[in-house]
């Protein structure tokens, strides 16, 4: 086989003018294509990267508040639940103050309704043995009884003092009468050996009159103007009756 040195040289030459034609228009164009799409690619990797970066921060961000969010309403729950427990507490204990306050209530209107029940039936009781001291005391009324018994209001009269005598004297100069008073009535002697007594101890000239008084039961009285000496059961009665009352 020969070779043409033409034949060769043109297709050299040929050869050359086809690469610089796919250099020119083919390759660098490509070259560029490809740089500009490798550009592409990393600002696209640069922008993911970014949006990446971005969406890491928005995600922590969001984590924050999400605890942020999950701490405040953890805060109100609790918040919650020790007011509703506080309320509750307080209620409860109003409910133990109302308890107490009507159980108390209760009590002292037990108390005196117990007392009232207690105080009615000393009354009725008091009243009871009065009623039966009387009778008894009425059994045994004589006059002997009410002789003693003025004997003694006569034995107080002697023992008073020299002025309060004069004091009573002077009660009855204004013509003015001694009244003795007695249950049952006095006999005449002793209602002789009372005026005897009477005029030693106040003055001859003092005038007695006698009267008998059932309310006394037993015993006898000397009613001055002013003032009463004497000494009577219905008295005696009277202070015992009291002190029943009193000790319920």
């Amino acid at each position: 086989m020969e070779f043409d040195g033409w034949t060769l040289a043109l297709q050299a030459i040929n050869f050359l003018v086809l690469v610089w034609i796919l250099q020119r228009f083919l390759y660098k164009p490509l070259l560029g294509l490809i740089d500009q799409r490798q550009r592409a690619q990393q600002d696209a990797f640069a922008q993911a990267a970014e949006r990446e970066k971005a969406a890491d921060a928005s995600r922590a961000e969001y984590e924050s508040r999400r605890q942020e969010l999950d701490a405040e309403r953890q805060g109100m729950l609790d918040e919650a639940r020790a007011a509703i427990a506080k309320e509750t507490e307080q209620g409860r204990a109003a409910a133990r103050e109302r308890a107490n306050a009507e159980l108390a209530s209760s009590r002292s209107r037990i108390e005196k309704e117990r007392e009232e029940a207690a105080a009615s039936l000393t009354r009725d009781a008091v009243a009871l043995a009065g009623e039966l001291a009387q009778r008894l005391l009425a059994g045994v009324a004589t006059a002997d009884v009410a002789g003693s018994l003025l004997t003694s209001v006569l034995d107080r009269l002697d023992a008073l003092t020299p002025e309060r005598k004069q004091a009573l004297h002077t009660d009855l100069e204004q013509g003015a009468k001694l009244v003795v008073a007695s249950a049952p009535a006095l006999g005449d002697d002793l209602r002789a050996r009372c005026v005897e007594r009477l005029r030693a101890a106040l003055g001859p000239d003092t005038q007695v009159e006698f009267t008998t008084d059932e309310a006394l039961l037993v015993g006898a009285e000397l009613r001055f103007p002013n003032t009463t000496i004497g000494y009577c059961w219905r008295d005696t009665l009277a202070a015992a009756l009291e002190e029943l009352r009193k000790d319920g």
